[in-house]
């Protein structure tokens, strides 16, 4: 039982501690508006493609 908590705390901490540190970094006004659509749609453009195709070469 426990190796199931530790194994689903591995999983989802990381995800935990990018929100935090995304919420973190805009309240500091580290990031803006911009910044995230601009990011957001680098990603699904560029980035994703990238990693399928990647993927499905190997």
């Amino acid at each position: 039982m426990i190796d199931n908590i530790l194994f689903t705390a591995n999983i989802v901490a990381p995800v935990f501690l990018i929100i935090a540190l995304g919420y973190a970094a805009k309240k500091m006004r580290i990031i803006n508006e911009n910044f995230v659509d601009v990011t957001s749609k680098f990603v699904f453009s560029v980035s994703l493609p990238a990693l399928v195709f990647m993927q499905i070469a190997e």
